[in-house]
């Protein structure tokens, strides 16, 4: 059982996926094991039912180690929602700009300039799947989206780890 995905700017699949039976990653984290209680409401009547979830018997860590472990998954699955917050905040003033450079049109030549240059760094800093940015050969250049993937890449690495992250 796991939690909500965290919102990223693309989803992707192992390698070893199988067509409509692999889940997109990052998945949400692992609940930890312990006792719930499942609620199902109906016409206003609320039903409840305790429920048992088990830790893997192939899996041997410690429930303090799982806890930490399902903290630090927790963690990478908000900056990964941050950064696509961000990175869609950055469309949104992208089209703004684009609104208010048309308004401006001719009659602020220096204010449409400044807009222009303005839209070009947040277009560098908001990234593009497209194209790394980065110098030709060399690595791609910073952006929210290559920082989203990174930290989709982390959760989906802290989800397959099964060991406390504290562990050298």
């Amino acid at each position: 059982m796991r939690y909500a995905p965290p919102l990223a700017i693309r989803h992707n699949y192992p390698i070893s996926a199988l067509y409509q039976n692999t889940p997109a990653e990052p998945q949400g984290s692992l609940i930890v094991p312990g006792t719930y209680e499942v609620r199902l409401t109906v016409d206003g009547k609320t039903y409840k039912q305790p429920l048992e979830v088990a830790l893997d018997p192939r899996v041997h860590v410690s429930e303090d180690a799982m806890e930490r472990q399902f903290a630090l998954h927790q963690q990478v699955d908000e900056a990964v929602t941050e950064t696509y917050n961000l990175y869609h905040q950055a469309v949104a003033l992208r089209e703004s700009i684009d609104g208010d450079e048309k308004k401006l049109g001719a009659t602020d030549a220096d204010a449409v300039k400044a807009l222009k240059d303005f839209e070009a760094k947040l277009t560098r800093m908001q990234g593009s799947e497209n194209r790394g940015g980065g110098p030709p050969g060399g690595p791609p250049a910073p952006s929210l989206m290559r920082l989203n993937q990174q930290l989709g890449g982390l959760a989906t690495t802290v989800d397959s780890a099964d060991s406390d992250p504290r562990r050298p």
